[in-house]
């Protein structure tokens, strides 16, 4: 690159002149406007250092970490020799020392000796890439309470002075900080790229699960209760599509509501619907109903409400519009086409015109009442 003085940020001049790097470069690390920039010397904005940066094309070198954390930045240099504390010219190179770094803090080899924002590399080398962590705005001058940092590092731990203003912090996201020559991070050094250990293949998938075992007959799986050839059980709450989410997941490929496996319930007959009732149902507890205006009652309780699988074809009423006890005909379970129905008197009948395309199995009265498909208070079954 051409060689230029890099003062701070706020000593940048917009471009002048040409306004443009040339082909294969881009704009030096600092510059606030233009794709290239002009920098001051000597506090005077001079036209003609404006200079660009070759663009780096990919990691030129790697990294590897010290065990443990060093006495020193000094040590830190000692500890590396001749491969040089870590330099890092582009995000490439930034991730894979992040990823040498991992957990720990380390030390760079980017410095400001004079404390008067003039960061450079070994051999007086200005920055083709920096990534200063922008939170807690690096590098600042008065960190650490008045402590000189001229040094910096990869990540951080520790407390952190801006303006007299305490902050204990742990940053382990490979942004960099300036710091004091403390002893408490880890030498990061050049390693060439061709000398990085091979990076392991990835994990191969897991197998999947094998097939349910079939059930023995007359048998069902802990915790489901029987009904002539089907299992039975309550899950939890949700919309009537979401519990039949929950059925078919809570028993996947078994013989439960419907053909396919578990779903919400399937009911084929009269001694099935009482079998449910009986064993599930909790009549006469109050515990599914709505407030009625009509005889002055004005609780409510859905704790125990059920959903069957039954649904309506949205398309055959509309509130008022069409044939509220049309269209009734629709099971989530599938393989189920059950014709059986056990409708409370009055039922299904869109009550006050609301939309009311699913079929309660235990509702307020003895039978199956309609209501809207999306509360989520209901208890399915598979």
């Amino acid at each position: 690159p051409i060689p230029f003085i890099w003062q701070r940020d706020s000593d940048c001049c917009a471009c002048q002149g040409r306004g443009r790097c040339a082909n294969g470069f881009q704009m030096a690390a600092g510059a606030t406007s233009g794709d290239c920039a002009s920098f001051a010397a000597g506090g005077e904005c001079q036209s003609q250092s404006t200079c660009c940066v070759p663009e780096p094309s990919g990691p030129s070198r790697s990294f590897r970490r010290s065990a443990d954390p060093v006495a020193s930045f000094a040590a830190a240099e000692a500890y590396c020799g001749d491969s040089g504390l870590a330099r890092i010219d582009s995000a490439a190179e930034n991730a894979l020392a992040a990823e040498a770094c991992g957990d720990a803090v380390c030390w760079l080899s980017f410095r400001d000796p004079s404390l008067g924002g003039h960061w450079r590399w070994p051999g007086d080398e200005l920055p083709l890439y920096t990534n200063w962590n922008g939170e807690y705005k690096q590098p600042g001058l008065d960190d650490n309470g008045g402590e000189r940092e001229p040094y910096s590092t990869l990540n951080t731990r520790g407390t952190l002075w801006t303006r007299g203003s305490r902050t204990d912090l742990s940053v382990l996201d490979g942004t960099w900080f300036d710091a004091a020559d403390l002893g408490t991070a880890h030498a990061l050094c050049n390693m060439p790229l061709e000398d990085a250990p091979p990076r392991p293949p990835p994990p191969p998938p897991p197998p999947p699960p094998p097939p349910s075992a079939p059930l023995p007959p007359g048998s069902c799986p802990r915790g489901w209760e029987r009904g002539g050839s089907k299992c039975y059980r309550l899950i939890g709450r949700a919309s009537q599509a979401g519990c039949q989410d929950m059925c078919a997941a809570a028993l996947p490929g078994a013989a439960g509501g419907g053909a396919g496996g578990a779903g919400l319930v399937c009911i084929e007959s009269r001694a099935e619907q009482d079998f449910l009732r009986t064993t599930f149902g909790r009549v006469g507890e109050g515990c599914c109903r709505w407030p009625d205006p009509f005889i002055g009652d004005f609780g409510s309780d859905q704790s125990c409400c059920t959903w069957s699988g039954l649904f309506q074809d949205p398309s055959a009423d509309s509130g008022f519009r069409g044939d509220a006890a049309a269209g009734w005909d629709l099971w989530r379970a599938g393989g189920c086409d059950s014709g059986f129905r056990a409708w409370s008197r009055g039922e299904p009948n869109q009550w006050g015109g609301l939309e009311e395309d699913c079929a309660l199995l235990f509702g307020p009265g003895e039978g199956w009442v309609d209501i809207g498909c999306g509360g989520g208070e209901r208890w399915p079954f598979g």
